[in-house]
């Protein structure tokens, strides 16, 4: 007689729920370490940024995935995960965005006053009349 293995699967519900808190901390985690050598290249900030705004989207993602999944597998292992990934990520998310638009308002700021003062410059030289002027 050979005995089997009974192999008992984790519900995809119960996978998101967990996925859902643990991608900010990921994403916290990546920025710790990546962060100070990306600096070195914008491209490498960039890429940085994005991968963190990602796993953020994506735990707000399973965050209500795993909550869908609450009536096919109940809530045991399902709803308190799911209802701290939800809130920690919309949490970072009403932080960001806030800060996004101040960034973005100011850096609209800094090119009006970069286009003024060149503007002022090209007036401040002569004009080179040709002939017949």
């Amino acid at each position: 007689m050979t005995a089997q293995k009974v192999v008992t699967r984790t519900p995809w519900a119960m996978q998101a729920a967990r996925a859902s808190w643990l991608a900010p901390l990921i994403s916290c985690g990546m920025n710790l370490v990546a962060a100070p050598s990306a600096r070195a290249s914008r491209i490498g900030a960039l890429v940085v940024g994005v991968v963190a705004c990602a796993l953020i989207l994506l735990g707000l993602v399973c965050a209500v995935a795993a909550l869908f999944g609450i009536r096919k597998y109940g809530k045991k292992g399902i709803l308190g995960p799911s209802i701290a990934g939800l809130l920690i990520n919309g949490l970072i998310v009403l932080v960001a965005i806030p800060a996004f638009l101040k960034g973005r308002a100011d850096a609209l700021e800094s090119l009006a006053l970069a286009r003024e003062a060149e503007g002022e410059r090209m007036e401040d030289k002569p004009c080179a009349r040709g002939p017949g002027s």
